[in-house]
């Protein structure tokens, strides 16, 4: 079985996300806890520093399990289940911006 645990830059105390601040050193903490994976939960991946994250992930030898969206959701309302149109649309065109480099 493998193991993964939750990352976010910011939020507030009462969301469910485990580690908290930089996400290059909560890639290090993940893999130091013994994690297989890690999830990390963002409002835009092109504010990201995509290379420093990818290299964290290799030299702590950590899986991008996925990218949760729930700061979109919770910061600015964007989900794409909405009821709302305008809202369903600006969900979709964020999900453009999660997209390779990840995985490379």
């Amino acid at each position: 079985m493998k193991t993964s645990i939750t990352a976010v830059e910011k939020a507030g105390w009462s969301t469910p996300l485990v580690i908290r601040g930089n996400l290059e050193q909560g890639i290090a903490r993940a893999a130091q806890w013994g994690y297989d994976g890690i999830e990390l939960h963002l409002t835009d991946s092109d504010a990201v520093d995509k290379k420093a994250v990818i290299s964290a992930l290799r030299a702590n030898n950590i899986s991008l399990t996925s990218i949760g969206t729930g700061p979109s959701y919770s910061q600015q309302g964007i989900f794409l289940t909405s009821p709302v149109p305008e809202t369903r649309r600006e969900a979709i065109s964020g999900l453009g911006l999660i997209r390779a480099p990840w995985s490379s």
